[in-house]
């Protein structure tokens, strides 16, 4: 009888990653967690392998049980500009942002991507 592994927090190095594409890269499929399929300063699951492991590399913000939870969406940024001229088109220039319910959508550092749930 197979038997299902649960689901694991995969950190990401690069905020241009989609859900898909960072779970993807580690070999494993998009899944989400109680509900949560993202990570970020504002947004920290304390749930499910690995929780304890997430880098949050651009810092984190609040100490209350609020930011204990994962965030449950995400949306992308694209800061490239290809009719500028010189034409940066450099997933570089994409951030994606993790938000959990009723969260303050100020896309600031502490928003950013920082780890997926992956299964």
């Amino acid at each position: 009888m197979e038997v299902a592994c649960p689901g694991r927090w995969v950190n990401v190095a690069n905020t241009s990653l989609t859900h898909e594409q960072a779970c993807a890269a580690a070999g494993l499929s998009p899944t989400a967690i109680s509900g949560q399929i993202c990570a970020s300063g504002e947004s920290r699951p304390s749930v499910g392998l690995n929780a304890g492991s997430i880098n949050y590399r651009y810092g984190t913000w609040g100490s209350g049980a609020d930011n204990r939870v994962g965030g449950v969406t995400t949306s992308t940024r694209d800061f490239s500009c290809s009719d500028c001229g010189g034409g940066i088109n450099d997933s570089s220039n994409v951030i994606t942002y993790c938000w959990k319910s009723g969260q303050k959508r100020d896309h600031d550092s502490t928003d950013m991507v920082v780890a997926y749930a992956c299964e």
